[in-house]
């Protein structure tokens, strides 16, 4: 009996002609070994067309995570309080591996960093944050070209222009 096809599975053989001799068995190994032929290429393409499939989906995966707002970053800004002062604020904002956004801002003039986001949305170009522990919030517009947010400041029922620019 002679081994055909080892490299591809293994387990299955077939029998010479002249072994087997003439007639009915060796025709029925014949149809036999083209069977297993058949069902070995269709679960390789299969199994190819199941590799393919997994490899695109984490290439999708891997491009959407990678995709990020384009709020996402350190902005500064600086709110005028009346009397020629200002007050500078850096709003960091971050975005989580499940894609929720969240942050902090700083008040370097008032020695005050972290002060915790509570609520964040950003639909493009809108942008509203609130900051339950100061009763503060921001509403703002991003520009055109993803370099700057004009927008108001609001606390304490008191609102006041606040634009910010990306922090370098």
């Amino acid at each position: 009996m002679k081994l055909l096809g080892w490299w591809r599975v293994g387990w299955y053989a077939a029998a010479k002609d002249e072994e087997c001799g003439s007639g009915s068995r060796a025709g029925a190994n014949r149809n036999l070994w083209r069977m297993q032929m058949k069902t070995q290429r269709a679960f390789t393409g299969l199994r190819y067309a199941t590799a393919l499939l997994f490899v695109l989906g984490v290439v999708s995966l891997v491009s959407l995570a990678a995709a990020k707002p384009a709020v996402v970053g350190d902005w500064s800004g600086a709110l005028d309080v009346g009397g020629g002062n200002s007050l500078h604020l850096v709003v960091h904002i971050t975005q989580a591996q499940n894609g929720s956004l969240s942050g902090t801002v700083d008040s370097p003039d008032q020695q005050t960093t972290g002060i915790k986001i509570s609520a964040i949305t950003y639909k493009e170009p809108a942008l509203h944050f609130e900051c339950s522990d100061i009763g503060g919030s921001y509403d703002g517009k991003m520009s055109s070209d993803k370099s700057k947010i004009t927008g108001t400041w609001s606390q304490n029922g008191n609102s006041l222009a606040l634009n910010l620019a990306r922090a370098n």
